[in-house]
């Protein structure tokens, strides 16, 4: 059961809706369907198989947990380092929000 709500927290349906939302505003309804769609099957096959056969890949390969917690707190504070420095995004925006 804590499994499944580890699926369910690191989905974030809620975080990551405005950010679907602003990618997809040039298509219609039905494509915007069917690309959630797509996009739920292959999160869900992602995160499955990594569920499954992220211990033995991360055997095979000799990573450590404590070799996730490095690299985890080097890239969290990397970001936090580039969020404090206001930097740009190198993307750029959807035409949509270029013409405004």
């Amino acid at each position: 059961m804590l499994c499944f709500t580890s699926f369910f927290t690191l989905i974030n349906r809620l975080g990551v809706m405005p950010i679907f939302m602003m990618l997809t505003t040039e298509l219609t309804p039905a494509q915007r369907v069917k690309t959630a769609r797509k996009a739920l099957v292959v999160s869900f096959i992602t995160i499955s198989l990594f569920a499954m056969g992220g211990q033995l890949l991360c055997s095979f390969f000799l990573i450590s947990v404590n070799s996730f917690r490095i690299v985890g707190g080097i890239i969290f504070s990397l970001m936090g380092m580039d969020m404090l420095q206001a930097r740009l995004s190198r993307v750029p925006p959807p035409s949509s929000l270029r013409e405004q």
